[in-house]
């Protein structure tokens, strides 16, 4: 029979089978489909740390407008920083929502149900 291998030409003597292939195939969606379970859904946890860092930041200021005035800043924010900034300034990094007061606590409306406190 070594002379039947002798009679295919020299590209399909080195080709794969149809069984290697079907094998190939199924080793390569098998590792897609395990690797699509580490792909984060939703937000990223970076995302969520810089709201975190952005908020904290906010309820700093906060803290220190109470020490000085005596009362918390609105609920917009609008005394902590100049009317020119606060667009660009008081808005989330992630969802681009403004940071509001709720009493004490300065929040993101987007990311306050999932924060970690």
């Amino acid at each position: 029979m070594r002379c039947s291998r002798l009679l295919l030409p020299r590209r399909m003597a080195n080709a794969f089978s149809l069984i290697e292939m079907i094998l190939l195939v199924v080793i390569l969606f098998a590792s897609i489909a395990v690797s699509l379970q580490y792909i984060p859904n939703g937000e990223s946890p970076r995302k969520q740390r810089a709201c975190n860092l952005a908020r904290q930041r906010f309820q700093n200021l906060a803290d220190g407008y109470f020490s000085d005035a005596g009362h918390w800043p609105s609920r917009d924010l609008n005394e902590l920083l100049s009317h020119d900034t606060i667009n660009a300034v008081l808005r989330c990094p992630c969802g681009h929502v403004l940071y509001q007061m709720s009493g004490a606590i300065v929040m993101c409306p987007q990311h306050e149900p999932t924060r970690q406190k």
